[in-house]
């Protein structure tokens, strides 16, 4: 099934869906379903997935940290290579401009069956962002990745922003 929006405060790029085990190679790091990003290569950003707080990104309140999550990518031999990008709403140029990235290897699943996802830790550079940009690649080949217990924070926590976040649902 599509993933249109797991959480009311996020949306998300074309390409996630929610998958359940036992038909996907890797397993759920917990609860019994993981989401799956399936490359979209006619969508604007094609083999990389987003999400954000769209339109909300407007109001400052949504913006949030990225901690880590759980991950798995489509190879059996050569290391899966992750690009991640954290973008932030600039309100002056009125663009989103990249705040951040960070690269790192994961270790390929030899049978791509019953895979453990790796969990990973985005440095402390994102923080305060709009959008969290994901991309693998696998010795230069886009491909398809796995995600499970991503890891989010919002940036600002006092009273005043709970309350936009709430007003703004």
């Amino acid at each position: 099934m599509p993933l249109f929006s797991p959480y009311h405060q996020f949306y998300f790029s074309s390409g996630w869906t929610i998958v359940p085990p036992p038909t996907d190679p890797y397993r759920p790091s917990s609860g019994r379903l993981l989401v799956e990003f399936l490359a979209n290569p006619k969508s604007a950003l094609g083999y990389t997935g987003a999400l954000g707080n769209g339109e909300n990104a407007l109001l400052g309140c949504f913006n949030f940290n990225t901690l880590g999550m759980s991950l798995g990518c489509d190879s059996t031999g050569p290391d899966c290579d992750w690009q991640f990008t954290g973008l932030r709403y600039n309100d002056i140029s009125k663009a989103t401009d990249t705040i951040t990235s960070q690269t790192m290897s994961t270790v390929a699943c030899p049978v791509l069956s019953n895979c453990d996802l790796v969990p990973v830790f985005l440095d402390s550079t994102f923080i305060n962002l709009t959008e969290l940009r994901i991309n693998v690649t696998v010795a230069g080949v886009d491909k398809i990745w796995w995600l499970d217990d991503l890891k989010l924070s919002w940036f600002d926590d006092s009273c005043d922003s709970g309350l936009c976040r709430q007003e703004h649902i």
